[in-house]
């Protein structure tokens, strides 16, 4: 496993270096709604650029099938759901897995993009043991049964959901803090639409990524402060961390979460020690640690552990009332963070219409001890699905 972890980081060091020299730093950018637009071929391309975190997702999904394989019967087929599938990568990973471990079973692939649909398609025509189901926004379990009974599926998603066949889900939608926040939605009603139970109604199936970690930090920058002298402060942004960023304070996690189950309302007040008592604080920096399966994690923070850069750093900018607190402050200072999520009833005319959304979230911060919440109820900045 050390071995594992070290190829990774020393991937990740060689294509983050050849990614900054080509197309510079990653200026701030609002989080968009993950899928309103759907990614574009060229934002596909700079996805599958991080080699690091692709050898991390083979390598769990090896590592999962393997021991999947000691437990069940020699003839159990072994049925496998990726959930985005993009173009393809993570769906090649699970059948050549399959084949390298001798093992039958089948791969069936949810996508909402129509483009990635038809590229899926045609490069997966000739596998048998590959299936493209038509695309659909996988939301929510309650979306999900409610357009079963409106028939709205096909035969063969129809016959999924009664089944219940899948035992390990694969998806690559993480990015909480980063580009798509609702990971533990979309897999817990993947696993409660389409997950394999033993016979007393247990989920014994297994996804792939397992669980997440949230961690946070203070930022100086000059070059960000001049930026959001001119932008809505509070609104979360994804940026590459500028060269004149100073980390004012230490990494700390704030929560663990589950892809299992909904994570409705994740709240935290913590307590960030500081490295810098003289720089202003422009802003709270977040990053994850994701347990794909097992010991194999990514990393996205600026420690010697980190080994993916396609999710960049969240950015929480502050209020001039909230730098003003930090260096009124002595070695150390609160902090309160929470995410929120709430599930609106789908209109039964626009079942899986990506222009109306079935989950609405957003984050709140602040510091202090009755700290002055930014972005209080989601009023300023909140992402739909």
């Amino acid at each position: 496993m050390e071995s594992l972890k070290a190829e990774a980081r020393k991937m990740f060091c060689s294509d983050y270096a050849k990614e900054c020299t080509e197309n510079g730093r990653l200026v701030p950018t609002v989080n968009r709604n993950p899928i309103a637009p759907p990614l574009l071929s060229i934002e596909y391309d700079s996805m599958e650029k991080d080699c690091a975190k692709y050898f991390l997702y083979y390598s769990a999904i090896y590592v999962a099938l393997k021991q999947w394989k000691v437990r069940v019967n020699k003839s159990e087929l072994c049925h496998i759901m990726v959930i985005g599938g993009g173009r393809g990568r993570l769906v090649e990973y699970c059948s050549d897995c399959l084949s390298d471990l001798g093992m039958q079973g089948f791969v069936f692939v949810v996508e909402v993009n129509q483009e990635a649909y038809h590229i899926l398609n045609e490069r997966f025509a000739q596998n048998k043991h590959i299936h493209i189901l038509k695309p659909f926004a996988l939301r929510t379990a309650f979306e999900m049964q409610l357009a079963k009974d409106m028939n709205v599926f096909d035969s063969k998603i129809q016959a999924l959901i009664d089944t219940k066949p899948i035992h390990l889900f694969v998806s690559e939608l993480f990015g909480s803090f980063a580009d798509n926040e609702f990971v533990s939605e979309i897999l817990c009603a993947s696993i409660q639409t389409f997950g394999k139970k033993d016979a007393s109604g247990k989920y014994v199936c297994t996804s792939i990524p397992e669980s997440y970690t949230t961690y946070i930090c203070g930022i100086h920058s000059d070059t960000l402060q001049k930026f959001f002298q001119n932008h809505n402060q509070e609104k979360l942004y994804i940026l590459q961390v500028p060269e004149d960023a100073q980390m004012l304070s230490n990494i700390t996690m704030l929560y663990t979460a589950s892809c299992y189950k909904s994570s409705e309302e994740l709240i935290s007040n913590i307590t960030l020690q500081k490295t810098n008592q003289v720089k202003p604080l422009t802003g709270i920096a977040g990053y994850f640690e994701a347990t794909l399966y097992g010991d194999i994690c990514i990393h996205t923070a600026p420690t010697p552990k980190q080994n993916t850069y396609f999710w960049e750093t969240a950015f929480f900018p502050v209020l001039e009332d909230s730098s003003s607190l930090w260096r009124n402050q002595g070695t150390s200072i609160n902090c309160f963070f929470a995410r929120k999520c709430k599930q609106i009833k789908p209109d039964v005319n626009k079942i899986f219409d990506i222009n109306s959304p079935v989950l609405h979230m957003w984050y709140e911060w602040g510091l202090g001890d009755v700290p002055c919440k930014h972005n209080g109820g989601g009023v300023h900045h909140s992402l739909h699905l």
